[in-house]
């Protein structure tokens, strides 16, 4: 039964719409027993036995601030209430000793309305209403972020592998963002660097409230230039001792000469290194300081860019352009074939293409960003299949037939 200011809640009194409509909408589609069970972690102690919860009151009232209908005092009881010799209602009973979990049947609507509606340890989270179905997608959604991290790192098939992108810096340097220590020093293995990574990205995901950082960010940042190049710089400055951190004065300094770049709050939210990198990331002069000073101990390169091309990748938060990679020189003993007006297969494709056609084949343009090309602007279907030679009579054949019916 439920009570709303000492009356009992019927049809036609203003609450009853809202109770209604829970009826009408929430009811029907809950299981024949709702659980109700604590959002606290099952913990175990050091001899792996279940720690014992504590128990923990759960009242049957509630107030609730309606705009429509003002403050309201709402109970919830097993049987008509009484009053006593001095004209009080006596509900009973006052609540209950909720420990790890609740279950009502579907036949006690006002039961599971009060506890789905009005229950203050259900709004605020110490209580949770089970919903599988949100339960087994939120599970499935965190195994795929999962899979996907995991393919990212460890995967000879990532395009952040060296077999995809034709060495190690680019996987080096995300470590380095991550703040993997001396990740660009090719003593470390690789195979050490990824287990690290992996690590630190699985921890960062468990306490990602408090962070800010997991799967989320590692799998959108991969695509950020401006981002990685400068948490990566950081992480090798610190490395190689050009800047050093003062925990007691909060201070980021250039060494050795110790000049301060900048004084962090007492109370920043966040890692020293997060602090210095949204310094830099959002000072423009700062961040030219920044790596200038590091131009003098070893190059400030941006591997991405020899992956992704020089569009593909950059995001909204870059301010400066990316140095264009270094052209190798053609072998002798494998010169490259020349397209020309007279390159068979190559009749009617615009100058500009022809250019692109004949950067992917030297290597100015990579496999993978030829890749994207492909796919999201010529929309050719399979290229991730496709070796180098074949993806390059795809594009050639997608051109010619594009030019024909244009004509």
């Amino acid at each position: 039964m439920l009570y709303v200011n000492n009356e009992e809640l019927r049809e036609g009194m203003p609450q009853w719409e809202k109770y209604q409509k829970f009826l009408d909408e929430v009811l029907p589609n809950l299981p024949e027993t709702v659980i109700f069970k604590s959002s606290r972690p099952i913990e175990r102690n050091a001899t792996g036995i279940t720690e014992v919860d504590p128990r923990a009151f759960t009242p049957f009232e509630a107030l609730s601030d309606d705009e429509k209908y003002g403050s309201q005092h709402w109970r919830y009881c097993v049987s008509a209430p009484r009053k006593n010799k001095d004209g009080k209602w006596i509900y009973k009973p006052l609540g209950m000793e909720f420990k790890r979990s609740l279950a009502i049947k579907k036949s006690q609507p006002d039961f599971i309305f009060f506890m789905m509606e009005l229950c203050h340890k259900v709004k605020d989270g110490t209580i949770i209403c089970e919903d599988r179905k949100k339960e087994a997608r939120e599970m499935i959604a965190k195994d795929e972020k999962d899979v996907a991290v995991k393919f990212m790192i460890n995967n000879k098939l990532s395009p952040l592998s060296p077999q995809e992108t034709g060495s190690e810096d680019l996987l080096r340097m995300i470590a380095a963002a991550w703040g993997i220590s001396h990740a660009h020093n090719k003593k470390k293995s690789l195979d050490e660097i990824r287990v690290e990574l992996l690590g630190v990205v699985t921890q960062e995901e468990k306490k990602h409230d408090i962070s800010g950082r997991g799967y989320d960010t590692f799998l959108s940042e991969i695509r950020s230039r401006e981002k990685i190049v400068l948490r990566a710089n950081i992480q090798r400055a610190v490395d190689n001792q050009t800047i050093a951190y003062n925990k007691e004065e909060f201070t980021w300094m250039y060494m050795p000469n110790k000049q301060v770049i900048k004084t962090l709050a007492s109370r920043f939210f966040g890692s020293p290194e997060t602090g210095l990198f949204e310094y830099f990331l959002n000072d423009d002069n700062k961040r030219k300081i920044f790596y200038a000073t590091l131009e003098d101990k070893y190059e400030v390169r941006d591997p991405l860019i020899d992956v992704l091309g020089e569009d593909i990748g950059k995001d909204d938060t870059d301010v400066k352009e990316p140095k264009e990679p270094p052209k190798e020189e053609p072998k002798a003993e494998e010169p490259k074939e020349e397209i020309t007006e007279d390159t068979p297969g190559t009749e009617g494709i615009s100058p500009e293409d022809k250019q692109k056609l004949e950067d992917i084949e030297s290597g100015k343009i990579t496999y993978f960003a030829a890749q994207k090309w492909a796919h999201d602007v010529l929309k050719i279907e399979g290229v991730r299949n496709m070796k180098k030679p074949e993806l390059l009579e795809a594009i050639r054949k997608n051109l010619t037939t594009e030019k024909q019916l244009q004509e």
